[in-house]
């Protein structure tokens, strides 16, 4: 009798857990399934402006693919991603990313000449 309570209870447990792995695992789909639109539309995006920039301004593909090594070695490694690098604080010297406004110890301003804070 008790031994059947207990199988009930354990049973009754692994159906809790495994309906929220499911929900858990749902939810990631859908993360998922928006950050590939994201991409699939920042893809969009920038084959449309260097599209405008090379018929406007007669870059060629040769100069772009030199930035953007360029731009990929700025971390000191190439790998085809652009990383986030970090700068220590003016005020308190901890390490801080340059995409924050402000530093998270201190809260001074964090000034970066990049528009999408990343060098």
């Amino acid at each position: 009798m008790f031994w059947e309570l207990y199988q009930m209870n354990q049973i009754s447990k692994a159906r809790s857990q495994a309906g929220r792995a499911k929900l858990k695992a749902e939810q990631v789909v859908n993360h998922l399934n928006l950050l590939e639109e994201k991409v699939a539309n920042l893809a969009l995006a920038c084959q449309s402006l260097w599209e405008v920039l090379s018929e406007t301004s007669g870059i060629t593909q040769e100069q772009l693919e030199a930035k953007m090594e360029e731009v990929d070695l700025r971390d000191g490694r190439k790998d085809g991603k652009l990383s986030q690098v970090t700068d220590h604080c003016p005020n308190c010297g901890r390490k801080t990313s340059r995409r924050r406004r402000v530093c998270i110890y201190c809260g001074t301003p964090n000034e970066t000449d990049e528009v999408f804070g990343l060098r």
